[in-house]
């Protein structure tokens, strides 16, 4: 480890100089003192938790990757997190695995957690490393994404140990005064009432700090000086110290007892939760840990708990699809990272109501990507790979038809029992009022011959943005064949006009539709990004004359005299009515077109190709 230390500080190459910073001494330090302590600890465990490995952008992991194995750490054989694993509580002691600490003893028994925690393999192998850092004095931070599982873990952690637990959450309007005190006043006379903080450093609870990365950096590096010193002065004055100081006011001192314990928890750094890297800022002073989701079979193994009367193939199966789609995201396909808390809620709907369509219910958890057509696609893509019934699930008609299903004044599947004469676009509504049926209007639904959806021998297919009325596979099916070959012609006539308004040719377009497969994903990749980046067109600002908040300083004679609404809290601005966007969404690109471009020209390539005619050209 001091050999990977040294090579990183002296390397020339700029990412693993940059990694540097996360194997400092302190934290050479605190790993020699584990492996004294534990043996079975291993140097590349050691490794993967203190640069996080997991988490690092890909360039940077392999350079790491590759000098770890120069230098033979590598994993060891019979690692796996999935192995049985051992957790009891016996005689007040409490055992994890190969490691054991005594029960802590407390009268704060209302502070210790009571939650509802299924023990999974994966999850116990992290809670024994937790133990060994608590049991040598260290602080811990655990990072993942949301919905992981982070804070119950924590609290399941402090259930066995006893320890009674201090909360507090962090967000981007916190302040140091917010984190350390909370002024108010009582009968005519200010107060300061000590903070979740100050009440853990007082009585020795573990304070538990969620959201950290959302807090300002400048706010959350307060915590630096308390972790490592064991020092820190408030914001009405008062000082943390580890030892009193001889003759000192105990009214402006609080000593910092030695039971003691922070837990910080915050999301990874990076797209999409772009909060602020609080492991980067303040990373080497905490014992880090990664939580991931859990593997396949420790995620079987918990679905199954919370599901017991859930078919296993169903459990097999919503695995699979939330497994791939979590894998999507790594890769930037998909902007969610679907999380474990999602698959746990089908789970305990399918169980608490067997009779519900299955289709349904995993509906409610994608309800809201059915806005963007890319993830529509791919979501029915994976959902049907994995053995779900319906061949359209997520599709636009599959929606319209389970919103119609809803509404029990529509009837989904129609019978209209007329012919079909010949195809034809059908007329423009200026109202785009929605029709049913007919074969009139364009853009209808459950009609004959227009141009619509879920209606039958019309040209193709048309989307008004109405509710799908659907005529029956037997009736679509009836349709004569001189019908069927009418339409199929005037589609291809209609594709060949689009193609002549925007100058192009069939084989262009044929060419066009190979590269463009070729790089499709990544095009929804980057779409997915742009469309992330929020502009903002609101302003946070102080609001004051508020019942809660932070106390307005301005107001403290109104405070003392009885008035209730002397605090100030941060709120949106809303912008004046009719004022333009402040701060659109503006960006360049920049695309070599060089001779070795069109020469040499590769699929890898051909993204930038179907850009060009959306910019200007040089």
């Amino acid at each position: 480890m001091v050999e990977l230390a040294h090579i990183l500080r002296n390397s020339s190459d700029q990412t693993l100089q940059s990694l540097s910073g996360h194997l400092s001494t302190r934290q050479l330090l605190r790993i020699a003192a584990r492996m004294k302590h534990y043996p079975a600890s291993s140097a590349y465990d050691a490794v993967q938790t203190t640069f996080m490995v997991k988490f690092l952008p890909s360039l940077a992991r392999q350079a790491l990757e590759r000098t770890i194995q120069r230098l033979g750490i590598v994993p060891e054989e019979g690692s796996d997190d999935s192995s049985p694993i051992v957790c009891e509580v016996k005689n007040n002691v409490l055992t994890i695995g190969q490691s054991s600490v005594p029960v802590y003893q407390t009268t704060h028994l209302t502070k210790v957690p009571n939650i509802l925690f299924y023990d999974v393999p994966q999850h116990l192998h992290l809670m024994e490393n937790m133990l060994q850092d608590f049991h040598l004095g260290q602080q811990i931070l655990l990072v993942g994404n949301q919905g992981v599982g982070k804070n119950k873990i924590v609290d399941r952690f402090l259930e066995l140990l006893n320890r009674p637990r201090e909360y507090i959450q962090l967000h981007r309007d916190t302040t140091v005064q917010t984190l350390t005190s909370q002024p108010t006043v009582r009968d005519g006379l200010l107060i300061h009432e000590d903070s979740p903080l100050v009440k853990a450093v007082k009585h020795g609870h573990v304070l538990v700090v969620d959201e950290a990365d959302k807090a300002p950096t400048n706010v959350t590096c307060i915590l630096k000086t308390l972790v490592e010193s064991g020092q820190m002065i408030l914001s009405d004055g008062r000082r943390i110290v580890p030892v009193l100081p001889p003759n000192c006011d105990p009214a402006h001192h609080i000593q910092i007892h030695p039971d003691f314990r922070i837990v910080v928890l915050a999301n990874r750094p990076g797209f999409p939760f772009l909060g602020n890297d609080f492991f980067g800022a303040l990373g080497d002073l905490f014992s880090s840990h990664a939580v991931e989701n859990p593997s396949r079979d420790s995620e079987i193994d918990l679905l199954r708990q919370y599901g017991p009367d859930v078919p296993l193939n169903t459990i097999k199966k919503l695995v699979g699809v939330f497994g791939e789609l979590r894998n999507m995201a790594d890769q930037g396909l998909v902007s969610y990272p679907y999380s474990t808390r999602e698959v746990v809620n089908i789970v305990k709907h399918i169980n608490k109501f067997p009779d519900a369509d299955l289709e349904d219910v995993i509906f409610n958890v994608f309800d809201f990507d059915r806005y963007s057509p890319e993830v529509v696609e791919t979501l029915g893509e994976i959902l049907e790979k994995h053995g779900f019934s319906s061949k359209n699930v997520m599709t636009a008609e599959y929606i319209a038809a389970k919103r119609a299903k809803e509404k029990i004044q529509v009837t989904v599947n129609r019978y209209s029992g007329l012919d079909t004469k010949e195809p034809k676009h059908g007329k423009e509504d200026p109202d785009n009022a929605p029709h049913v049926g007919g074969n009139t209007w364009a853009g209808g639904t459950g009609g004959r011959d227009t141009a619509g959806l879920g209606g039958k021998g019309g040209p193709y297919r048309l989307d008004k943005g109405h509710e799908v009325h659907q005529l029956s596979d037997e009736e679509k099916n009836a349709v004569p064949d001189h019908i069927q070959r009418a339409a199929r012609e005037m589609g291809k006539k209609a594709f060949q006009e689009k193609l002549k308004e925007i100058g192009m040719s069939g084989y262009d377009a044929s060419l066009y539709d190979q590269f463009y497969n070729s790089v499709s994903r990544q095009i929804q990749s980057l779409r997915i990004i742009l469309g992330n980046l929020q502009a903002k067109n609101k302003e946070r600002h102080w609001t004051r004359h508020q019942t809660a908040g932070e106390l307005d300083d301005v107001k403290l004679i109104d405070g003392l005299l009885g008035e209730k609404t002397i605090f100030r809290r941060r709120a949106e601005q809303e912008p004046e009515i009719g004022a333009p966007q402040l701060k659109p969404k503006v960006f360049r690109v920049v695309v070599d077109v060089s001779g070795s471009m069109y020469r040499y020209f590769f699929p890898s390539d051909c993204f930038f190709f179907t850009c060009m005619q959306s910019f200007w050209c040089f």
